[in-house]
């Protein structure tokens, strides 16, 4: 029982009250630890306010090891590993891809302690990435990426062909000239990167016609291919959100017993036209309604929307 509770309070889409709270001072603690190891990178702050940043930032790891070690408990609560024992549902936790973020945000306190080193509080930068799972957002576009890891490949090899011809043929042009930027084809890639990205830094220049002739064509080529890139991310992860949206809109349609006993196809059709919603409960007084009723109640109004006589 304590295992199911302490799980629900730290999962990340937990509604509880308790969860909320743990949310709270969990994303308080990140951005204080964060601001600690900006303010200590200044000199002026640190020598007026050094032994407050090092005394912020042990009670700052105090709490992540905190967290690292009450998953640890909690893990086998998880829905799912009721049929499994707890040292397995806590070794399949161990060795999954969560545990890295949590296990790296409990190490830069433990690595200031061993090495005794002003320069463990750069570890906390970790301590950011740890808000990842709490951002539905980045994971979809992780799955984007992967989902797009078969277009992605060949446009990026149109990236480097055009790269590599374009550097090459600016040291044809430009070797004479300019040989401290153009020397070699190594020393040309420089130049074609920035340009093909428009950073425009300035520091390689081409002066014969030719080769900004070429500058030309590599600036129109960068900003194709970045288009293309970003317009095969933006369609990934847009796909990825509806998918995402849907999902979460079936999950609570199932819970419904009247959709419980009519399949999944059928609550995958309704599923289309619900949009979740989130309300504060209800009064003791009075009856709580569930996600199921939101959903039932949104489906109605949309139904009676659609029947209403247009002007």
């Amino acid at each position: 029982m304590i295992q199911e509770r302490l799980n629900e309070i730290l999962r990340p889409d937990s509604a509880g009250m308790h969860a909320k709270i743990f949310r709270g001072v969990h994303h308080s603690m990140v951005a204080a630890g964060i601001a600690v190891m900006l303010a200590d990178t200044v000199e002026p702050w640190r020598a007026a306010h050094g032994q407050l940043f090092e005394y912020a930032f042990h009670l700052i790891s105090v709490f992540f090891v905190a967290e690292f070690l009450l998953r640890l408990i909690g893990d086998p609560g998880s829905p799912g590993t009721e049929h499994r024992p707890d040292w397995r549902a806590r070794l399949a936790w161990g060795v999954s891809t969560s545990v890295i973020l949590d296990l790296l945000g409990a190490l830069p306190g433990v690595l200031n302690i061993v090495f005794e080193t002003r320069d463990a509080i750069l570890f906390g930068l970790v301590w950011v990435f740890k808000l990842v799972r709490y951002a539905p957002g980045l994971v979809g576009l992780r799955r984007a990426i992967g989902n797009a890891r078969q277009a992605l490949p060949s446009v990026l090899l149109g990236l480097a062909v055009v790269l590599l011809a374009s550097s090459s043929l600016e040291y044809l042009f430009e070797r004479d000239l300019q040989p401290d930027a153009f020397g070699s084809i190594p020393a040309a890639l420089w130049w074609g990167i920035v340009t093909m990205t428009n950073a425009g830094y300035g520091d390689s220049v081409p002066q014969t016609v030719p080769g900004r002739m070429l500058a030309g064509v590599v600036m129109v080529c960068g900003i194709v291919v970045l288009a293309l890139i970003a317009g095969i991310l933006a369609t990934a992860f847009a796909q990825e959100m509806r998918r995402y949206a849907f999902l979460r809109t079936w999950n609570i349609a199932a819970k419904v017993p009247f959709f419980q006993t009519i399949g999944a196809s059928v609550i995958a059709e309704v599923a289309r036209l619900l949009r979740p919603r989130d309300y504060p409960p209800a009064p003791s007084s009075s009856v709580a309604a569930s996600p199921a009723t939101a959903c039932i109640s949104s489906l109605r109004a949309r139904s009676r929307s659609r029947s209403a006589p247009r002007p």
